[in-house]
């Protein structure tokens, strides 16, 4: 049988351009020529870098990136490729840990957004905000929002100790924060925080809380 395609796979690829595409030409031809220096800036930059990079993966490159899930999953492959080939480490170490946080962020759930997380605990979005910043609630920033972690949340509120354990990582990164309870870790033999403490595992993920947080903060 032969081999099928990207086109076939990803059906919203497509050859001729749709109106969202045009959309997008005309929005961003509008940012291009905007009397706006720094915005102007970032996207003559961008969309240079970008065409270079392009220009200069393989067919098979280009295959791979392009059968990616999503559109920003698409610029990181054809990213990661491009560095690789230009072995531009520095760079390349810094696209694989963004993407590796990326991972981790879509583990478990995924994220959710305030409108959810007022339903689950049935509070306020002020009283959301002020545990997110006592460090009670773990909270991604995304531009001028935030996303929380859908698996810090059972069908009933928290997870019994989640608020303790951040409590513990409050000095670190949100991303610190999240790796330390989705990776496995040593003080747990090998275990992943987060699902020891699902298991009620509560006083051992607080020593390993205490251990990775005085770790971090050096």
């Amino acid at each position: 049988m032969p081999e099928t395609s990207v086109h076939e796979k990803r059906k919203d690829i497509d050859a001729k351009p749709t109106p969202t595409d045009v959309e997008l030409i005309d929005q961003v031809l509008h940012s291009y020529f905007e009397p706006r220096a720094d915005r102007n800036v970032v996207m003559h930059r961008s969309l240079r870098s970008l065409t270079v990079s392009i220009a200069a993966l393989s067919a098979r490159d280009l295959k791979e990136a392009a059968s990616q899930e999503t559109d920003i999953d698409v610029l990181m492959e054809a990213l990661r490729r491009a560095l690789a080939k230009n072995a531009n480490h520095a760079a390349l170490s810094q696209l694989q840990l963004t993407t590796r946080m990326q991972a981790l962020l879509k583990v478990e759930g995924g994220s959710i957004k305030v409108g959810e997380v007022q339903k689950i605990l049935g509070i306020s979005r002020q009283a959301i905000a002020r545990r997110r910043e006592q460090g009670k609630l773990l909270a991604l920033p995304l531009g001028r929002t935030f996303l929380f972690p859908a698996w810090q949340f059972s069908a009933k509120g928290m997870w019994p100790g989640m608020e303790e354990v951040l409590l513990a990582l409050r000095d670190l990164d949100p991303w610190m924060k999240l790796a330390f309870l989705l990776t496995s870790n040593g003080r747990l033999e090998g275990k992943i925080p987060l699902e020891e403490l699902r298991r009620n595992k509560i006083s051992d993920v607080m020593e390993a809380a205490l251990s990775f947080g005085e770790q971090g903060a050096i």
